[in-house]
């Protein structure tokens, strides 16, 4: 039979009672929906907070042994690098220029060369002169004689050592080109090409062509030609005097490795009274001041 209300009624809250779910108005049981909570359990925070410590000292730990590993690859490479590369002396310092040894020459400039119709001329400073040597000539058809500015200097200069009390006299001056191939080829027969042009020089080559030079000896003519001359009164006084009349000593004592040539106290050459103050004060051979060697 059916139940009556109330006992269909109490029939579902002693069901919901035993099963403890509660039931629908149509008897039927209900859905229980349970809501999470965001609260984790006391313990378990607890928990977490101490791994996450360790493990964030661990990290610390990792990065430090890392940073060791790095300076200490760092440091070594640095080290093989400096030892590697290759060590180089200090420049010595330069002492400074001791006044007291004496007076220091002053910078000598380069002398520029030009050439004029197959002669070449050397400027020193603003005065120029014709430049011969065994690197530089002349044409075989240049010259005639000793120029007349070159023998009026050589007079007035014999004429003052005359008033000083010596007697120089010349024993050559002008010679051809012709003439001075022979005298060349002459020296080579008898000593050889190499000791000859020590001496004496090849035709288109020797300064007497130009007419400017002039072999003199003085009043004792066994010193001509030899190099006995410069133990003479005579050559003291040209080493003293020549230049203020345009006259320098062409082949000096110990200028072989420059000039070419041998020492030759008794060969004077005319270059004019400027140039030959310049070259006289200098202490130089021309090719030494000229910077040609």
């Amino acid at each position: 039979m059916p139940e009556s209300y109330d006992e269909k009624h109490e029939y579902r809250n002693m069901a919901a009672s035993d099963n403890e779910t509660p039931m629908t108005t149509s008897g039927y049981p209900q859905k229980i929906t349970h809501k999470k909570s965001n609260k984790k359990p006391v313990r378990q925070q607890k928990f977490l907070t101490k791994t996450r410590k360790k493990a964030t000292k661990k990290f610390a730990r990792v990065l430090l042994v890392i940073g060791v590993i790095v300076v200490i690859v760092f440091s070594g490479w640095v080290a093989v690098s400096l030892a590697a590369k290759p060590q180089t002396e200090p420049e010595p310092e330069l002492d400074e220029p001791d006044d007291s040894v004496g007076e220091v020459l002053p910078e000598i400039p380069v002398s520029p060369l030009r050439e004029e119709d197959g002669v070449t001329y050397l400027k020193i400073e603003e005065y120029e002169m014709i430049l011969v040597n065994k690197e530089y000539s002349v044409p075989s058809d240049y010259g005639s004689g000793i120029t007349e500015e070159a023998q009026q200097a050589f007079d007035s200069l014999k004429n003052a050592a005359a008033e000083d009390g010596y007697s120089i006299y010349v024993g050559s001056d002008y010679r051809s080109y012709e003439t001075q191939k022979s005298i060349y080829n002459n020296k080579v027969a008898q000593r050889g090409e190499e000791e000859a042009s020590r001496w004496s020089a090849k035709p288109g080559h020797s300064e007497h062509q130009l007419g400017l030079a002039f072999d003199v000896y003085g009043a004792d003519y066994s010193h001509y030609l030899e190099q006995s001359f410069d133990t003479t009164p005579e050559f003291a006084w040209l080493k003293e005097h020549a230049a203020e009349y345009g006259f320098i000593i062409r082949y000096p004592k110990d200028k072989e490795w420059a000039t070419g040539y041998g020492y030759e106290p008794w060969h004077i050459r005319y270059v004019g009274i400027e140039i030959a103050g310049i070259i006289s004060k200098s202490g130089l051979c021309v090719e030494e001041y000229a910077n040609l060697v």
